[in-house]
């Protein structure tokens, strides 16, 4: 299904309830592996907040790519920087948004945290010091 997929623009995001129902996780990390290199559009999301199904879910795109840490064996210092990509930059693509990232002239979304470094960022998943929202400061 790949030989269609890559040409037909299919992108594909995986949530973790998507992890859980597909019980993929001795392939998974070969899977989103093989799917980038062929130019799908790989992303991590998180669609369950506090429901029925996943009782924990607190809407945390850091968390979710601290986990996937763990389930895709990604520690190392760039590893982790896929894994940030993979909830941001990444997300954006299989949403099909344009114009994202930091740019002059782009829309000025983003989060500022205190972390100086990605393991700290990871780690701690902690909510943001500043939220900026098409230019504007919002906390």
């Amino acid at each position: 299904w790949l030989c269609w997929a890559v040409p037909h623009g299919l992108r594909i995001g995986w949530s973790s309830s998507v992890f859980g129902r597909l019980r993929w996780r001795l392939f998974l990390p070969w899977t989103w592996r093989a799917l980038a290199t062929l130019g799908v559009a790989v992303a991590l999301g998180q669609d369950d907040i506090e429901d029925a199904y996943y009782p924990f879910g607190r809407h945390s795109l850091l968390e979710v790519a601290f986990l996937a840490a763990h389930l895709l064996d990604m520690r190392t210092g760039p590893q982790q920087e896929v894994l940030v990509d993979l909830v941001t930059t990444s997300a954006a693509r299989v949403l099909g948004l344009g114009g994202y990232g930091l740019r002059v002239g782009g829309p000025a979304d983003l989060l500022v945290h205190d972390a100086t470094r990605t393991v700290d960022l990871l780690a701690r998943h902690a909510a943001p010091r500043v939220v900026v929202r098409g230019g504007v400061l919002l906390g």
